[in-house]
């Protein structure tokens, strides 16, 4: 395993269960030895300490940001779980929704000087620059969506999103292909919509070597699906239908990574303020919580192949052999 490995989990709407997979992932990877922390991005709304069990009562980031309290590597508290610590979100600071570039930059900078086995990075439902960017720190991320439509829309947003943020990014001095990319971003919405490769073949016209820069960022992320709060395997099918969709629009590949059930244990863990792996250790969704950890340890690093086809199959078997 590759040491100082940066997770982000993210989804595009809130109530999906990022915090809850992040805290409960945090205790699975650290309960197999590795050294965690789990870091609290929803930046203007955090609650993963509850999710945690953790009362409010920390300095977090916004201490770090706005008040000048603490120093980055303070932040860091243990929990009640061997080798998991956490990082606490804004706590008690206003505005933290509204941090600065520079702000971001450093807070950015303080997490990839984390000394750990794992972070996790909690992040915000959405689309703003500070979700993305959070996001764009590493080539791998969790995204969470549930079955629902709407649901899964707003992921495929959420994606396209990430794409477009990185190459506007890249074209930020590339004027000329600057233009082309903002015509394309400001397509009226009854007109069909254009595609990565209508874009990439657009600049080539005038930019090769741009174009090649724009290709590379499609080829470089690669989102790990998780389909969060299913009741049936066959509803992957609907995740299988929004990756094809993906990969027509915006020239990348998902990997579909792990399948969670939805458990009542999760809502009352949730309620009582503990987190549910601990709680209900033969829970259906603990066992697909431990599932996903090992999946992380074995798989994380290495490309790919047929995975809707993989994650079916192991999917299809847990439900077959474990009685709901």
């Amino acid at each position: 395993m590759t040491k100082h490995t940066i997770i982000p989990i993210a989804g595009g709407k809130g109530g999906i269960g990022k915090s809850l997979i992040a805290a409960n992932l945090g205790i699975a990877l650290a309960s197999k030895g590795y050294k965690t922390v789990v870091v609290d991005l929803d930046l203007g709304g955090s609650n993963l300490h509850t999710c945690l069990g953790l009362p409010n009562k920390f300095p977090g980031l916004g201490d770090f940001l706005k008040a000048h309290t603490v120093r980055f590597e303070d932040l860091l508290y243990e929990t009640h779980w061997e080798n998991l610590k956490i990082i606490p979100g804004d706590g008690k600071t206003p505005f933290m929704a509204n941090i600065t570039y520079a702000q971001k930059l450093n807070l950015i900078q303080g997490i990839k000087s984390i000394d750990a086995d794992f972070i996790l990075l909690d992040l915000g439902a959405g689309t703003t620059y500070n979700t993305l960017d959070f996001y764009r720190t590493s080539q791998y991320g969790l995204v969470i969506t549930t079955p629902e439509k709407h649901s899964i829309l707003n992921m495929l947003t959420f994606l396209k999103n990430v794409v477009y943020r990185s190459i506007d990014r890249v074209l930020i001095k590339k004027w000329d292909a600057r233009e082309i990319f903002h015509q394309a971003c400001s397509r009226p919405i009854e007109q069909p919509q254009i595609t990565l490769q209508e874009l990439t073949e657009k600049i080539n016209q005038i930019d090769a070597e741009t174009a090649e820069l724009v290709k590379g960022i499609c080829n470089h992320y690669r989102p790990r699906l998780i389909l969060n709060m299913a009741n049936h395997p066959n509803e992957l099918k609907s995740l299988i239908e929004a990756n094809n969709a993906c990969k027509n629009i915006l020239s990348v590949d998902c990997d579909f990574f792990g399948f969670i059930f939805q458990d009542e244990n999760i809502r009352d863990s949730f309620i009582k303020g503990v987190p549910f792996i601990t709680t209900y250790p033969d829970s259906t969704a603990t066992k697909n919580i431990h599932q996903l950890a090992n999946d992380i340890e074995k798989w994380w690093h290495k490309t790919l192949k047929n995975t809707d086809q993989w994650l079916m199959k192991q999917t299809t078997h847990f439900f077959e052999n474990n009685p709901r």
